[in-house]
């Protein structure tokens, strides 16, 4: 498998210049779980008219949404009214928790009850989904190394043997063989057949498409078909599988920062329970040495 081509970086850097400010539109809107009127607003404003509402009673709804959006935005706490947000924050101020921590929590925190949900998946289930991410990541990896290459997956009709195929090798899959190259080809001398390999008739119409002028116009074509149509294919799982790893791993952060916050709200609400586990270990500790000093005297 040949490396993506200098061409190909610049039209991937090019769309994707692109598609930035629409990812980063998009990302807002996830993150707020709204179009929220701020966004529509300016919208109004830039294709139609510049001006301010003058209504007073609808320009103070509007501005109390675009509160509620920009809460949502920076805290990550999907608050509906500018009420409850007050009431977040004064709960946040009277625990000594901050306003990021709560919303590191996400779906976890019960902004309503000002409290973390009573049921939250188990350590074991986090550790799962932590070890999924590592994974997805890894099939991600493989997948745009493949779809960033030169080669395209074939297989012959008759022989059903799966191989790589480019403009100068060919190489055999499952299991992996001699490769054939367009070099070894125009000096008559392509690898031995064998069982890890192409078949006879498998390498003679490799060859055949590697130099012949006949052949390489159809041959160029294939190749140039077969890459779009992989491209396409593997993008699209490239895409699915990156959307899974992502929504795990902003689960697994919401869950350790809930059992973040639900320990230090625990131990904020019994400290006579860490008091005493202090105490208890000092105590311990006073032991263990009156006992070494028993010992050094006897």
């Amino acid at each position: 498998m040949q490396p993506i081509s200098i061409p190909a970086l610049s039209e991937l850097a090019k769309l994707i210049g692109v598609l930035f400010p629409v990812i980063a539109l998009i990302a807002i809107v996830f993150r707020t779980r709204s179009t929220h009127t701020f966004l529509r607003y300016r919208l109004w404003q830039l294709v139609f008219s510049p001006r301010e509402i003058d209504d007073p009673v609808v320009r103070q709804h509007i501005d109390e949404e675009t509160v509620v959006a920009a809460f949502r935005t920076r805290y990550n706490i999907l608050v509906d009214l500018p009420a409850q947000a007050h009431r977040i924050i004064h709960w946040a101020k009277a625990h000594s928790v901050s306003m990021p921590a709560i919303g590191a929590c996400g779906y976890y925190f019960d902004f309503k009850l000002c409290e973390i949900r009573k049921k939250l998946p188990s350590p074991r289930r986090t550790k799962a989904l932590a070890f999924a991410v590592v994974m997805l990541g890894m099939v991600a990896v493989v997948l745009f190394a493949f779809a960033s290459g030169n080669s395209v997956l074939a297989q012959f009709k008759e022989s059903k043997r799966h191989f790589l195929v480019n403009r100068d090798t060919a190489t055999p899959l499952f299991p992996k063989g001699p490769v054939v190259t367009k070099a070894s080809c125009e000096k008559r001398t392509p690898p031995e057949a064998s069982p890890l390999g192409f078949s006879v008739a498998d390498q003679r119409f490799i060859c055949t498409a590697f130099i012949d002028e006949a052949e390489s116009s159809a041959t160029a074509k294939f190749l140039n078909d077969g890459l779009r149509a992989q491209r396409w294919l593997l993008g699209s799982f490239l895409v699915v599988v990156l959307a899974v790893a992502i929504i795990f791993f902003w689960t697994v952060q919401e869950l350790r920062a809930s059992y973040r916050l639900q320990q230090a709200l625990a131990e904020r609400a019994d400290p006579l329970a860490s008091g005493d586990s202090q105490n208890a270990s000092s105590a311990s500790s006073g032991l263990d040495q009156e006992s070494q000093l028993q010992m050094g005297r006897s």
